[in-house]
């Protein structure tokens, strides 16, 4: 076990909406007693530790939290809490993130692909980039709430349900994952329904913060997060359905990050770095 300390307000700075948050609790459990308890399990104010593999390091949140405290969390709190806002436009083609994920697969995946999904892909940036390079039109996405309903219609994504596991009858050339693994509960069986909806040798993309041992050592100011990966941890997981392509990790590494010392410019390889990016192919069944 070891202390989330990212997420203690006593040893860290947190956002100042998540400062005046705390302070405001009492009075949020007084007027909003129903709404209260889960709040007080997802938001990073209560003390816990987390459990941690002592042979590939991977960490688990160790509170039990229901499905449905997740998704009414992620259904009216999540973004609201981020400050996103949510207009079509054509930052998709200057984002870094999205041009270093695309340029990662593009190598290893064929330009014929035809059907795409993104999980809990926001804005769908990537899946906007691949339009923009390989004329990609049949793209979906999975993202809570409604308040993203017309912007989807706008940029032409079809959004086929609000949360993983969906219920639907297509299958994917391509699945893209960027930031959303490690907020989901079970691992194992997530990637099980995912292979479930990739076509035969179908591609997955993940990435997710790289919790390596500097990790726990600094203030990364993350959202909730219920697993947190290492290299060791994520071949493991993905090994009983997926073929690892390229697994490698990204970016500055987390010590240089909170001390200030930033590198400008696209994410180099780095086997400290912040971010773990994988791609993966469906095994043959």
């Amino acid at each position: 076990m070891v202390p989330f300390n990212n997420h203690l307000e006593n040893k860290f700075k947190l956002t100042a909406k998540q400062s005046i948050a705390s302070k405001l609790f009492p009075i949020f459990k007084h007027f909003f007693p129903n709404q209260f308890w889960y709040w007080r399990k997802i938001l990073p104010l209560p003390i816990f530790d987390i459990e941690l593999c002592t042979d590939c390091g991977h960490g688990h949140h160790p509170l039990n939290i229901s499905e449905k405290v997740l998704r009414d969390y992620y259904t009216s709190n999540y973004w609201y809490s981020a400050g996103e806002t949510v207009e079509a436009d054509d930052e998709y083609l200057t984002k870094l993130q999205c041009i270093e994920q695309f340029e990662f697969i593009q190598d290893s995946i064929p330009s014929s692909i035809t059907e795409v999904l993104e999980i809990g892909g926001a804005h769908c940036h990537f899946s906007q980039l691949l339009r923009h390079h390989w004329k990609v039109q049949n793209l979906h996405v999975v993202e809570p709430g409604e308040r993203w309903n017309d912007y989807y219609k706008t940029i032409r994504i079809e959004k086929i349900s609000d949360f993983f596991p969906c219920d639907t009858q297509k299958k994917f050339d391509y699945i893209h994952t960027s930031h959303w693994l490690e907020h989901v509960s079970g691992v194992k069986n997530t990637l099980g329904e995912i292979s479930q909806l990739l076509k035969d040798r179908g591609f997955l993309f993940i990435e997710v913060p790289n919790c390596n041992s500097e990790y726990w050592e600094v203030d990364t100011g993350v959202f909730p997060h219920l697993e947190f990966f290492t290299k060791e941890s994520m071949t493991f997981f993905l090994e009983e359905h997926f073929n690892v392509i390229v697994i490698d990790n990204y970016g500055d590494d987390h010590l240089s990050i909170n001390t200030g010392n930033i590198h400008q410019g696209k994410a180099k390889l780095n086997e400290k770095g912040q971010f773990l990016r994988v791609l993966a192919q469906k095994k043959p069944i």
